[in-house]
């Protein structure tokens, strides 16, 4: 046990360690007040709200720590203050609008009509878009007549026999998906397809179900070859 006297109350006092200065914690932080290194190196700045003078540290003073109070902070981020809002022209409607300011490098449209217009004219359609035709009335019905004309003017015929005996061949089973009806309906595809010349003959007439139909769109499969290679 080593008697030493405190650099701060010059009270006599015990202590284990060698290197002590101070008799207690109180007279420790009675010696450092006034001398602290974050005391000497705060920085003088004004609120950007209440435009109020205040010190504070190097380490706090960022773009979001720029006012004297959290009061401060919220009110003029929120736009309470006389300048928190600011007004600007709409790109696409070209109206003058009010935005806060501290949004001003997001801020481009009065509403979110003018955002959706803007961007529908500028944005890319999809490659297959034919300009809305298809909304327009009877537009079915013509498609069904130009593929009607192509199948005679590509020449063939089948009877309804003929069909439900392709089908009853592969005991109405779909050759794509192997499903049977009830469970689908089984509908008449095309191996060449209409639109690449193909005939209506029997003998160019598969049984497929609608989705497998759909998904072969105009590739020229042969799914009875298919199946009976598979035999």
């Amino acid at each position: 046990m080593l008697t030493k006297y405190c650099k701060q109350c010059k009270k006599e006092y015990e202590t284990y360690h060698k290197d002590g200065k101070f008799c207690g914690r109180v007279c420790y932080h009675k010696s450092t007040v006034g001398k602290r290194s974050h005391n000497y190196s705060k920085i003088e700045i004004i609120c950007l709200y209440c435009s109020k003078k205040v010190l504070k540290s190097p380490a706090l003073i960022k773009s979001k720590n720029q006012y004297c109070s959290k009061v401060c902070c919220d009110n003029d981020k929120s736009g309470v203050n006389k300048g928190g809002k600011s007004k600007r022209l709409c790109d696409e409607c070209k109206q003058e609008y009010t935005y806060l300011t501290y949004r001003k490098n997001e801020s481009r449209f009065c509403s979110h009509k003018c955002y959706g217009v803007f961007y529908k004219g500028i944005t890319k359609q999809p490659w297959n878009y034919k300009g809305g035709i298809s909304k327009l009335k009877g537009y079915d019905s013509y498609i069904q007549r130009r593929r009607e004309s192509r199948k005679t003017s590509n020449g063939g015929k089948h009877s309804f026999e003929e069909w439900f005996a392709l089908k009853q061949k592969y005991n109405f089973m779909c050759l794509c998906c192997k499903k049977y009806e009830p469970q689908i309906v089984l509908t008449e595809d095309h191996i060449i397809p209409v639109s690449k010349g193909g005939n209506d003959n029997i003998d160019n007439i598969q049984p497929l179900c609608g989705s497998c139909n759909s998904r072969k769109y105009v590739s020229d499969i042969n799914y009875i070859k298919l199946y009976e290679y598979a035999k």
